[in-house]
């Protein structure tokens, strides 16, 4: 082979090594930011526009307390960086999780001492509720409902 052949063929696979990790980048770019940057076949999520809902307390010694729910997840329990702490002995620091989904609300035990009930059933999994359901933990009962204007 000439010298130019071997010459064009080293320009080449480094044009495609460059390709390549210019490509790479993007991909990553994509998954960190949540862009869809170019990628062709990017599935973007339906955006759902729920009413704005509180989680209040209905029953127990902390009766009346609320917190509105945001599109993040929500934490309950005893300690002060939980988005409702409540002081009760017999919730733990962390106590449950509260996720909005499209269809409902996704409620989950963190791995609680007492436990968690929602409509008198002990939470085992995280289950998918509507606006309404009851769900008890240590002395207090809380519930997911619409802001009042």
């Amino acid at each position: 082979m000439t010298d130019l052949v071997v010459t064009l063929l080293r320009f080449g696979f480094l044009a495609l090594l460059w390709f390549a990790v210019i490509k790479l980048f993007l991909v990553l770019r994509s998954d960190l930011l949540g862009v869809s940057g170019g990628i062709y076949g990017a599935i973007k999520p339906k955006r759902v526009e729920l009413e704005p809902r509180e989680l209040v307390v209905v029953e127990g010694p902390a009766a009346g307390s609320s917190v509105m729910i945001a599109k993040r997840p929500i934490t309950v329990g005893r300690a002060s960086i939980c988005d409702l702490a409540l002081a009760d002995d017999f919730i733990s620091s962390r106590h449950l999780r509260i996720s909005v989904q499209a269809n409902g609300y996704v409620v989950e035990d963190l791995g609680s001492t007492n436990g968690t009930w929602v409509e008198g059933e002990r939470l085992l999994d995280p289950v998918l509720i509507k606006p309404g359901v009851r769900i008890k933990m240590g002395r207090n009962t809380l519930t997911i409902r619409k802001v009042e204007a």
